[in-house]
């Protein structure tokens, strides 16, 4: 058995969800000011959340002959009036990709008489590149050092989605989890037939290292 550890990458790199993004008009003043709009304007109204909450600091340009461009509030609205008929493009930039993910970032909207104000709603999740890492012993001893060299399995549950295993038997009891989203872990150490166990709070996009003593965790 390799004793450098084990590394695994990536594992939650697939669970990043779709990025809605919905397009809706507003046809009444009613309408039009439950929406932010001014009344009697045509305006583009871009609405920029990640996992539900506002982001602000986003730019959002309106390209296509205008070049208009607004950063995203506290609310993260960014809001374009006086805009032109025609069809424009929507875009996002200047986001931070390590922190949040947009896989859609620009929309063509067209603005007109029977549609002059529009909502856009460009939906994210928090990018899914934090790190967990550490290294696991065994009353004092890495799993290569123990006598006989009996199994060491730690596994990782996540928030949601299936645990993930590493068979640290013989190993020096090194251990790094890749591609992880924000959220609370458990993991569970198991040898000579107990479990113990520990839960991790992991922020988005942060690199966290914990050192697992078997003797010193809670029954899990």
């Amino acid at each position: 058995m390799d004793r450098r550890g084990i590394s695994l990458l990536g594992w939650l790199g697939g669970a990043l969800g779709l990025v809605g993004l919905l397009l809706s008009g507003c046809a009444n003043d009613s309408d039009v000011i439950a929406g932010g709009f001014t009344p009697g304007t045509r305006a583009i109204r871009a609405e920029v959340t990640v996992d539900g909450q506002p982001v602000s600091g986003v730019r959002v340009s309106i390209t296509n002959g205008l070049q208009l461009t607004r950063l995203t509030d506290a609310q993260g609205v960014a809001l374009f009036e006086n805009v032109p008929e025609g069809t424009h493009f929507i875009r996002l930039t200047d986001f931070d990709a390590q922190r949040f993910n947009f896989p859609t970032t620009a929309t063509p909207v067209t603005i007109s008489d029977a549609n002059p104000q529009v909502i856009v709603r460009f939906q994210g999740l928090p990018a899914a590149n934090a790190v967990l890492t550490g290294a696991a012993t065994i009353n004092g001893q890495a799993p290569f050092q123990i006598t006989g060299r009996p199994p060491v399995t730690l596994t990782l549950l996540p928030p949601s989605g299936n645990p993930v295993v590493a068979n640290l038997e013989g190993t020096t009891g090194e251990f790094t989890f890749s591609g992880l989203l924000p959220g609370t872990y458990t993991l569970r150490l198991e040898f000579g037939g107990q479990v113990r166990a520990t839960t991790i709070t992991v922020p988005l996009g942060q690199r966290v290292v914990v050192n697992l003593e078997f003797a010193n965790l809670p029954p899990g």
